[in-house]
């Protein structure tokens, strides 16, 4: 099953009418987006870490 990105996620709980304060306790509490989130985290922590340049960043 492929995973949702982080703004279909969010645009989920725009549809269900979840505005400001809500929407982020409601982002907090959803496993799926905490598990993106990290991810994206990550990965940038290793780039900059590792420095990768523009053609290596393509092949992934």
């Amino acid at each position: 099953m492929k995973r949702k990105s982080l703004q279909q996620i969010e645009d989920f709980y725009i549809t269900k009418g979840y505005h400001g304060e809500n929407i982020r306790k409601a982002l907090g509490k959803d496993n799926e987006y905490q598990g993106a989130s990290r991810l994206t985290k990550r990965k940038q922590k290793l780039t900059k870490k590792f420095k990768v340049n523009n053609t290596e960043r393509k092949r992934c």
